[in-house]
């Protein structure tokens, strides 16, 4: 009785595959650790602040919306408008100065011109490249 004998061709094909099916499971997880750091790396010390320097923002000047801000504590980038809107409904537009504000500076942030009316925007909250920092809700001055 002979035993059983396996084409090469067959034998290449299923070490190929099996290759393949080894090189996807270590993919995800490399980039499934490199994910968690990274979420744990956007969080900023708790006396890292970004405030409106008055009562005076946010507001709606040319269909746009502008803040002026400061920022203590930590450098801060990554600017976002989160707008909470009269159906409940929140939309996100991003800062369009492109600034990166450093502890202690004050700068001014807005949005592109908005497909919104004033009346539409209940409360504005600006977001940071830190998940811990925000400014308080406010309604448009």
């Amino acid at each position: 009785m002979r035993g059983m004998v396996v084409s090469p061709l067959v034998a290449s094909a299923g070490l190929i595959i099996a290759t393949i099916i080894i090189a996807a499971f270590l993919a995800n997880y490399v980039t499934s650790a490199i994910e968690s750091e990274s979420l744990k790396a956007l969080e900023c010390p708790e006396n890292t602040t970004i405030n409106y320097v008055s009562n005076d923002y946010p507001r709606f000047s040319g269909g746009r919306i502008e803040a002026v801000v400061e920022v203590s504590g930590n450098t801060l980038s990554g600017f976002v408008f989160n707008l909470t809107l009269s159906n409940s409904s929140v939309v996100s537009y991003p800062n369009k100065e492109s600034q990166l504000l450093k502890a202690g500076t004050i700068g001014t942030l807005r949005t592109d011109v908005l497909p919104l009316n004033a009346p539409d925007i209940v409360s504005v909250v600006i977001t940071t490249s830190c998940s811990n920092v925000a400014t308080e809700p406010r309604s448009l001055r």
